[in-house]
């Protein structure tokens, strides 16, 4: 991903958390999603989960249960959460 990719993916994500707020950017989905082929609403139900549903680790369920496994645990704080967005796509 280039530098300009992420921040096109930052200033999205920005938008969706803040729907609304006064100078409204407009909801343009950014080349950024399309090209790592991530659905809008899946990247941002991850993002407003970072405080509240995750701990030490974001993605998706089979990336979270891989990072449990090298962390010799059984599961990590978020999975459920991941399950729950997947399970809405």
């Amino acid at each position: 991903m280039t530098s300009a990719q992420y921040i096109e993916l930052v200033d999205y994500t920005g938008r969706q958390l803040k729907p609304g707020k006064r100078g409204v950017i407009a909801l343009s989905e950014p080349p950024a999603l399309r090209k790592l082929r991530i659905d809008a609403d899946f990247w941002t139900g991850h993002v407003k989960g970072f405080r509240s549903a995750y701990r030490r680790f974001v993605g998706g369920v089979e990336a979270m249960a891989e990072k449990a496994k090298a962390l010799k645990q059984q599961w990590l704080k978020g999975i459920g959460y991941a399950r729950s967005l997947a399970a809405n796509r």
